[in-house]
């Protein structure tokens, strides 16, 4: 496989990347549960949390980036994007019912899909302040039978 190279915007340094989690509600329709961002370990360039990662609110990391209306704008273009991805894998996979969604934002502030994880860890979301997501995430999930081990020790909580 052969991937364009896209260079991540950048928080203090470090490379980061979003994670958009995507899941039938109780309805059985696809929506965005959740978004948070990974910020890359200093001695690293990858993003995940089981490297070191530190995760953050994303508005956190767009602030430097954008006003706060193109914020809501591109937060809500991202929540599509894994929408619309989660949409069309399951057409092919019928019985999916969450995906977590990895984007990566050039610096036209442009989305980019890395990665569609079909069995998404919800970690990142433990480690955001604001609890609403990672409830709802769980809420959809057990609905579907899907049980969460919450025990998340390697990704850290980045300090805002």
């Amino acid at each position: 496989m052969v991937q364009k190279g896209i260079r991540l915007l950048l928080h203090k340094g470090r490379p980061f990347d979003i994670r958009v989690m995507v899941q039938r509600n109780l309805k059985g329709q696809w929506e965005a549960t959740g978004v948070a961002g990974r910020v890359a370990h200093p001695l690293k360039v990858v993003t995940n949390g089981s490297q070191g990662g530190t995760i953050y609110p994303v508005e956190v990391l767009l602030r430097p980036y954008t006003s706060p209306e193109k914020r809501t704008a591109l937060i809500a273009a991202m929540h599509d994007i894994g929408v619309k991805s989660a949409r069309q894998l399951s057409t092919a996979y019928p019985g999916l019912q969450e995906i977590g969604v990895d984007l990566a934002l050039d610096r036209h502030l442009k989305p980019w899909i890395l990665e569609v994880n079909t069995a998404p860890d919800p970690c990142p979301f433990t480690k955001l302040k604001d609890r609403r997501m990672i409830n709802r995430i769980v809420q959809y999930g057990k609905a579907y039978g899907r049980i969460y081990h919450l025990k998340c020790m390697k990704a850290k909580q980045g300090v805002v």
